[in-house]
């Protein structure tokens, strides 16, 4: 360990540092030209995803409307499934989280940490799989909230 915080200290480490830093710098440029050129302006690329992801929220909304609408007690169902993906969404993110803490602190002291990074990053992606119940548990929420028998649906007028 010693040895790693003197290397830190050498004008040779921070010459690499430099030099490897000009490097990415100037090949990351150079793939953004390609990038931008392959798929036309960086604007017009950037409006179009997020004209298709517009365009798929609202067809995922129109459907779970229509679903509510098919449906006897269609917003009590959605709203328990939105609270469902919600609840475990959290769950798995926050077990992830302890999880990859518990493994980047396991032999944290032992060189390569390569296993431990393995396993961070498995429980990286699980986070990633509970955060996106979280939002699609969101997503139901939100429509659920907008629907004309959203909360109606709950509270039956007498």
């Amino acid at each position: 360990m010693d040895a790693t915080i003197q290397d830190f200290e050498t004008l040779h480490f921070w010459i690499a540092v430099v030099a490897v830093g000009l490097v990415i710098h100037i090949v990351g440029h150079y793939l953004w030209l390609l990038f931008d050129k392959s798929l036309g302006s960086s604007r017009s690329f950037l409006q179009g995803l997020t004209k298709r992801s517009r365009e798929k929220r609202e067809a995922r909304a129109r459907q779970i409307s229509e679903w509510i609408d098919t449906h006897d007690n269609g917003a009590v169902l959605a709203l328990m499934e939105a609270h469902y993906l919600s609840i475990m969404g959290y769950v798995l993110a926050i077990i992830a989280m302890i999880g990859c803490l518990a493994a980047i602190a396991q032999n944290s002291g032992q060189w390569p940490i390569s296993r431990q990074l393995a396993y961070a990053l498995l429980m990286l992606f699980v986070a990633t799989g509970g955060m996106t119940l979280f939002w699609m548990g969101a997503q139901i929420r939100t429509v659920v909230n907008k629907h004309p028998k959203g909360l109606a649906g709950l509270h039956p007028q007498r």
